[in-house]
């Protein structure tokens, strides 16, 4: 099956996205206040869809002036030449220095033989670690469920919008700009409500409110007309910022010096799992269609809510030494 060429554009941008929220989330809740960490995380996190809102918007310019999407893939080296001062700018946080001054401290008492009981060596067997090791399947599980829907959703929403509501790739380009540009805000907005609710809870309401938003369109494919004006509100449900609670809290619940490995290793499994359910999701979109899939890929990101109420514990508005311990 080809996917539309909005799909195309989205999944391949998606591919690019664990790379700076794993990193930027880790500087971020380090250098932030206990009780605002999760709304400046999210406002970090909202760089993610304005990314696919500002790719969305010239798609559908381009298309609409009947370029290929192969001309419309060069202008991808905008975002290279943003990024590259943007490094050069930021500055490290006083928790990783500490840490990776005790870490040079312990090494040079290590070359006269002195042992030093409270030293950490930054490598993924810490993470398996007893103290570590809960947290880490707990963040493990949580990505791979996350990227289940996320990967799900930017690959079969717009197959749907193809298939099941006949949108040519113009039209297509406009529901991906009306669902990006409100996750813009959600994403900011997901964050303050983790602060305020907490992680469990907020995980919990905008979880609901994806699940509503696949429902939602599973519904209107299901009318012998597709109901398109219930289509303009999924695809505001889908958008909400999810992935913004996700992102903050497993980046909280790793220490400091295994946090960007930890953030790292769980995002790295995540889409490993991605891959192979994608190939499920490829047989329900054969037999049932990809509204269908759209709405099983849905149910990945509601597994999300069992997986830390059961076994996670709350982090807002708490210090990150005191999560790990």
């Amino acid at each position: 099956m080809v996917l539309p060429l909005s799909s195309r554009c989205a999944s391949s941008l998606h591919t690019d996205r664990p790379a700076s929220g794993e990193f930027g989330a880790s500087h971020l809740s380090e250098i932030t206040p206990a009780q605002t960490s999760g709304t400046l995380l999210g406002l970090m996190q909202a760089g993610t869809p304005l990314g696919f809102f500002m790719c969305s918007a010239p798609f559908t310019l381009m298309m609409s002036m009947n370029y290929s999407w192969r001309t419309f893939s060069m202008t991808a080296i905008v975002a290279v030449v943003i990024i590259i001062p943007v490094l050069f700018v930021l500055q490290e946080s006083k928790q990783w220095k500490a840490a990776r001054a005790e870490v040079e401290r312990v090494k040079a008492l290590g070359k006269q033989h002195v042992a030093d009981p409270n030293g950490k060596k930054v490598n993924i067997r810490e993470l398996f670690k007893p103290a570590y090791r809960k947290n880490t399947f707990i963040a493990m599980t949580l990505h791979s469920l996350g990227a289940f829907w996320a990967w799900g959703n930017l690959t079969w929403f717009f197959v749907a919008l193809s298939q099941d509501f006949g949108m040519d790739a113009v039209t297509r380009g406009r529901m991906s700009m009306l669902m990006w540009g409100i996750a813009v805000f959600s994403y900011t907005l997901a964050g303050r409500v983790g602060d305020i609710i907490g992680r469990h809870l907020a995980l919990l309401m905008f979880a609901l409110l994806v699940m509503g938003g696949a429902s939602t369109m599973y519904f209107s494919t299901s009318m012998e007309v597709p109901n398109v004006h219930l289509l303009y509100v999924a695809t505001a449900l889908i958008g909400v910022g999810l992935h913004s609670i996700l992102i903050t809290y497993s980046s909280e619940i790793f220490p400091t010096h295994v946090r960007a490995t930890g953030t790292s290793i769980a995002i790295g499994i995540g889409r490993l799992t991605a891959v192979f359910s994608m190939m499920g999701l490829c047989i329900v979109a054969q037999q049932s269609g990809p509204t269908t899939a759209e709405l099983t890929a849905a149910i990945g990101a509601l597994l999300m809510v069992p997986t830390i109420f059961i076994f996670g514990t709350e982090t807002a508005r708490r210090k990150l030494t005191d999560i790990v311990n």
